[in-house]
């Protein structure tokens, strides 16, 4: 059985590719992936990283636990300032705040969650690159869970 932790990871990918351009949405994500050590950036721009965080008891029930999971959206943009008269922090401005526009859509995570809230958001200096400057985010949020006493992979 899936560990109710990995479903909520798989929900806020599924949540962040469907960031698409249309509606309140200014970004479309080209590239969404869970976070991989060998990557240092998306395989496209926009893009982001699903990042697992700390995971802290909130409370226990007698037949269940609930937890406090830490979990990151780290997002990237190409900023082609030849072509775009935007700056770097507009674009990085709209990135975070369709990522969490969307995360606001569901916040229990498909049924997995209790709820979801925002969490501290860091933006990371601009790199200079020839194609133009690389934004960087990270994009924190808090997500509420519960599962059985002793069944992490049962909802309760």
């Amino acid at each position: 059985m899936t560990a109710i932790r990995e479903s909520i990871l798989d929900n806020v990918k599924t949540t962040v590719e469907g960031i698409d351009g249309t509606g309140d949405y200014v970004t479309t994500m080209q590239s969404v992936r869970r976070y991989d050590v060998e990557r240092s950036f998306p395989s496209a721009f926009p893009g982001a990283f699903v990042v697992s965080g700390r995971q802290d008891p909130a409370n226990e029930a007698s037949d269940h636990q609930h937890w406090l999971f830490g979990v990151t959206v780290n997002v990237f943009a190409m900023h082609d300032t030849g072509d775009d008269a935007r700056t770097s922090d507009e674009i990085l401005s709209e990135l975070i705040a369709d990522v969490q526009r969307a995360m606001m859509v569901d916040r229990t995570r498909g049924g997995y969650a209790v709820t979801t809230r925002y969490g501290e958001v860091e933006p990371f200096p601009v790199y200079d690159e020839p194609e133009g400057n690389i934004v960087e985010a990270a994009v924190g949020f808090e997500i509420l869970f519960r599962h059985r006493i002793g069944d992490p992979g049962a909802l309760s």
